[in-house]
């Protein structure tokens, strides 16, 4: 397994990971199913659906980025 790299700060906590960037048809982070990508054995983006609405509830939201070879997924406190 790769390294993780978690950055806090005042604005956020982000966390990278190494790897190929994530289709844009994965990204709606409020669907908890992709159609396109059912039945692969990748995953189908339950847990980020997951995630994405426990950082909402808590009034924050959640934003990827594919930079340098590295997935970062970042929760954006908001002011």
């Amino acid at each position: 397994m790769g390294m993780i790299d978690v950055t806090l700060s005042a604005q956020g906590i982000k966390v990278c990971s190494r790897g190929e960037a994530l289709p844009l048809s994965r990204l709606d982070f409020t669907r908890p199913f992709n159609r396109e990508t059912e039945g692969v054995t990748s995953g189908l983006g339950l847990g980020l659906y997951i995630a994405n609405a426990i950082v909402v509830k808590h009034g924050f939201s959640l934003h990827y980025e594919h930079v340098e070879a590295l997935n970062c997924f970042e929760i954006c406190f908001k002011a």
